[in-house]
């Protein structure tokens, strides 16, 4: 998986305004860091939200199917 991803960003150790954070990675074909959104979408929440609603994904997402 490392083949894929290159690190952009160090870790930070938490200050007194903020939490701490890992260090970022981002896939190598995203060229300028993240890809664009589509016409119309102001962020990827806006995607994930018509796609929820076209799809129903919340059942998949809320529900955990029970084996035998």
């Amino acid at each position: 998986m490392s083949v894929y991803t290159i690190k952009v960003d160090e870790s930070r150790p938490a200050t007194g305004e903020t939490p701490s954070a890992g260090p970022a990675y981002r896939c190598i074909y995203a060229k300028d860091a993240l890809m664009e959104l589509p016409p119309g979408y102001e962020s990827p929440w806006d995607f994930f939200r018509l796609v929820d609603e076209l799809y129903m994904i919340r059942i998949l997402l809320t529900f955990k199917v029970k084996s035998k």
